[in-house]
């Protein structure tokens, strides 16, 4: 439901949505156990040109979050939670825009601290844009965090985290690069760690640095029928434990991932590529349990039918690697599978 009338527009909107999984040990007995969640959301959001350059936003949301386990021990919970936020937006230029915001969260039982931000985008030549970013972030805990079985954990606290990074964009014809550094400065992580008792349980890190940089870089060409598109990426990531300075467990310090696709007409034949480099799996960064860097590489074709229908076979894992992404937990070497979508 909405609103709208020349620099004024409202809008009212309300959803529903459930998501539930069963478990069964034997498909010739009942369901073993499950669980169920129900969320109720409302959503307002106001929008105000005072000129023609300041525009003002404010947005309110409410959620009522329902749960319920089956032979888990956990039963029927129930939490309220709430936002307000405020935003206002500068257009200085066509090219120079800058927006600050501030929001407050309530949620049950949680205190929250009041959250802010400060961005700009500045598209400073035809070939050449940046952007830059900082602010005070919150998350409280899932209801997984707090009751999944086993490993939930009722007596975690809100992550709060302060953020800074910057987007440079740079276009040459059909080349795009974008380059993303970042840094994070993040309290009371939540961080889901293996246990002594032989299952995993989400616990508060006492504090983690994490900084780096993101990179891409794409290209698009089209000549006629023929058309080929190129996407890589590469990412550094230096995440530690302050109180220790060591790497985070199950973040690589590199990775990688590409793709080349070559369409004619309805075909298209691709290929993809993952590079992941060394893993730690334990917090004191052990090299003896660490996930070897690995590469993988799958490959596919797929048609596009009457613009509605695609079908595809692909191929992964072309070159049968042996790896993990959880220590002890092998992934499948070589394996094909088909598949078909439509779209509405």
């Amino acid at each position: 439901m909405g609103y709208s009338k020349n620099n004024l527009s409202n809008s009212l909107k309300a959803a529903y949505t459930e998501d539930n999984f069963q478990y069964f040990s034997s498909l010739n007995l009942p369901k073993a156990s499950g669980a169920e969640g129900k969320n109720y959301i409302f959503k307002n959001d106001f929008n105000y040109f005072i000129t023609p350059k300041i525009n003002i936003n404010a947005i309110g949301e409410f959620q009522v979050n329902k749960g319920e386990g089956y032979e888990s021990g956990i039963g029927s919970i129930s939490r309220n939670v709430g936002s307000l936020a405020g935003l206002i937006r500068y257009f200085a230029t066509k090219d120079l825009r800058f927006e600050a915001g501030i929001k407050k969260d309530f949620v049950e039982n949680i205190s929250s601290p009041l959250l802010y931000s400060f961005s700009g985008k500045w598209n400073a030549l035809r070939w050449y844009h940046v952007g830059a970013n900082f602010s005070r972030n919150f998350r409280f805990p899932s209801f997984n965090d707090l009751y999944w079985q086993p490993g939930g954990n009722l007596d975690l606290l809100p992550e709060t985290s302060t953020n800074i990074d910057m987007d440079h964009e740079f276009s040459f014809g059909d080349f795009k690069i974008t380059l993303s550094p970042y840094y994070m400065d993040i309290k009371n992580l939540i961080n889901w760690l293996p246990t002594p008792l032989g299952y995993w349980a989400p616990f508060n890190t006492a504090r983690v640095e994490s900084y780096g940089f993101e990179s891409q870089v794409t290209w698009n060409k089209k000549l006629g029928k023929h058309s080929v598109k190129l996407d890589a990426g590469y990412t550094y990531s230096k995440s530690v434990n302050k109180d220790t300075q060591l790497q985070r467990m199950y973040v690589p310090l590199h990775k990688a991932v590409g793709n080349i696709e070559y369409g004619y007409s309805f075909l298209s034949v691709y290929a993809q590529g993952l590079f992941n480099g060394l893993t730690y799996t334990t917090t004191d960064q052990q090299r003896s349990t660490a996930i070897d860097p690995y590469f993988i590489l799958n490959t596919g074709i797929s048609a596009a039918i009457f613009k509605k229908y695609t079908l595809g076979f692909k191929v992964n894992n072309v070159t049968n690697t042996v790896y993990q992404t959880v220590s002890l937990y092998p992934m499948p070497k070589r394996n094909y599978s088909v598949y078909a979508t439509i779209n509405f």
